[in-house]
């Protein structure tokens, strides 16, 4: 507690010691051996008679004024160091609350900065994979370039195979009517066998060459049955080529679409990252405010509590000291009481909860709460409360 809190609970006591000492002084001087005045000239008048006053009881009552000053300043000396060591813990405990408080700021911004530095560096994992789809997209977009490259050029190789396959069935179209006009002649020859022998000789040297002829156009058959051949071969090569190229294509478009849905579900995967992140922020203020507002509760609660300690105190530091201990009681003896008070402190009302058992110490209990109207006000008005009850032990 504050210096003004000590001096207002000191000043009575040194009030109470002057006033005993004043009065112990006048009585002593009115008491002691003072020398009678002397009668002036005049009339007799009526002596008036002197009332001896016990010097002993005057002492003993000094005596027990003295013991029960010593025993009230021994009892604010007590009670003054008791409030001094309640401040000092109180003071420590915020301290340390304080530094609670810091020590959580600390690891707050501690656990800030790690996420921080996980989502950065996720983020740049993140584009790395993003870069490699994108180069892997391009080498593919490439690949297919040159495939439909290829398939041009083989076009163009079946065009020029299909013009050379028409060039040879011109050619067979033409050695089959040369067939037909050589068999003709050997026809027109055999016919002519039976004329001349001249023509006989002429037609088998014809015939002759009409077989060697015969022989070439076999050869020419074959040769033209084996180009064909061929090229139904390189049909069916060119045909298995385009079906090759046709499924490159549609894996191709395959793989296109994979990436395609690749870089689609990356996409909702860093939403998704940054809405859990987001999230994660949001329960980690939401986690932090509620934290910091039942510290705040707390210490509030703290503060109330040792405030509300000071303001009964005061109260029955008030009501100790307007208390007249009744002849004859004896220590140890404790009452609670029920105080109601106006907002100003006035008391309307007193009443005995829990009696200690003496009737006298009782009813002085009573009388004191009601000399001490108006009680002290808390500091704070949110403390004030109508109706107080206090536990009142002048030894303890």
């Amino acid at each position: 507690m504050g210096g003004d809190s000590v001096l207002e609970r000191v000043m009575p006591v040194v009030l109470a010691l002057l006033l005993h000492a004043v009065v112990g002084t006048v009585l002593v001087f009115r008491l002691g051996d003072a020398p009678a005045p002397s009668s002036p000239p005049g009339p007799q008048v009526e002596p008036v008679e002197a009332v001896v006053v016990d010097e002993s009881r005057i002492t003993e009552e000094l005596e027990r004024l003295r013991t029960q000053d010593e025993e009230q300043r021994r009892k604010d000396r007590e009670r003054i160091e008791q409030l001094e060591r309640e401040a000092d813990s109180a003071q420590r405990r915020r301290t340390e609350e304080e530094r609670r408080l810091t020590e959580l700021e600390r690891l707050r911004r501690e656990r800030q900065r790690e996420y921080m530095a996980a989502e950065r560096e996720r983020e740049r994992n993140e584009a790395e994979r993003l870069a490699e789809l994108t180069r892997q997209s391009a080498a593919e977009a490439r690949r297919i370039e040159a495939l439909e490259k290829e398939k041009t050029a083989l076009a163009t190789q079946r065009s020029e195979e299909q013009q050379q396959l028409a060039r040879l069935e011109q050619q067979r179209r033409e050695e089959a009517e040369q067939k037909r006009r050589l068999e003709e002649q050997a026809r027109v020859a055999r016919e002519e066998q039976q004329r001349a022998e001249d023509a006989r000789r002429k037609a088998e040297a014809e015939r002759q060459q009409a077989e060697a002829e015969r022989r070439r156009i076999e050869a020419e058959k074959k040769k033209a049955e084996a180009e064909r051949k061929r090229i139904e071969a390189e049909k069916k090569k060119a045909e298995a080529e385009r079906q090759r190229i046709e499924a490159e294509k549609k894996k191709a478009e395959a793989e296109r679409q994979r990436i395609e849905a690749e870089k689609k579900k990356a996409e909702a995967e860093r939403k998704r990252i940054e809405e859990l992140r987001r999230r994660e922020a949001e329960r980690a203020l939401q986690e932090q405010i509620a934290l910091d507002s039942a510290l705040l509760d707390e210490e509030r609660r703290s503060l109330l509590e040792a405030g509300r300690i000071e303001y009964i105190a005061q109260i029955k530091d008030k009501i100790e000291r307007n208390w007249l201990r009744p002849p004859g009681t004896a220590s140890g003896l404790k009452c609670v009481v029920r105080v109601s008070q106006l907002p100003g402190g006035d008391v309307v009302e007193v009443d005995i909860q829990t009696g200690s058992g003496n009737v006298a110490f009782d009813r002085s209990v009573e009388e004191a709460v009601l000399r001490s109207s108006p009680l002290p006000v808390p500091k704070d008005p949110s403390l004030f409360d109508r109706n107080i009850v206090i536990t009142f032990e002048p030894e303890a």
